[in-house]
């Protein structure tokens, strides 16, 4: 009779029922060849959404380092995603204050009546920016407004 040991470990993430080091090798070696693919195209996501996610901290920590330029990013709905220190600066609005707010918020009311907010918006996404030099209603100063659109 031989003696016969058995293990039973809990994974702190994936409970009891965690696969043991030999059974996970044994599992994988019986995948098709359609599983296979299908876990490269998930590890290459995963690598290329790790990829987005540092990109957006690089980009993230330059908008904020400006001082001299508000850089805004408005979503296809047209409200304020995205707001950096020098935008602050410039047109006097904190982030609290502008996050989830249309971008019409920046036009004067006389544009807004004319449907300037969506017209520069529609060049944008058309032709990768748009602005004519207009003065944006800031709560100081105005300054020139340039909108881009990031395809």
């Amino acid at each position: 009779m031989t003696n016969r040991v058995t293990h039973s470990v809990k994974h702190p993430f994936l409970g009891a029922n965690a696969l043991t080091g030999t059974e996970a090798i044994s599992a994988t070696s019986r995948k098709t060849t359609g599983e296979k693919e299908a876990d490269a195209d998930l590890t290459n996501l995963t690598l290329q959404l790790e990829r987005a996610r540092v990109l957006e901290a690089e980009f993230r920590a330059l908008a904020d380092s400006a001082r001299d330029y508000a850089f805004i990013t408005l979503g296809l709905d047209s409200n304020a995603l995205g707001w950096n220190k020098g935008a602050e600066l410039l047109l006097g609005y904190s982030q609290e204050e502008v996050l989830g707010k249309p971008g019409a918020l920046f036009f004067t009311p006389e544009d807004v009546s004319r449907g300037e907010p969506d017209r520069e918006t529609a060049t944008a996404l058309r032709d990768g920016r748009a602005g004519d030099g207009r003065p944006l209603r800031p709560r100081f100063f105005p300054p020139n407004a340039q909108l881009s659109a990031y395809k």
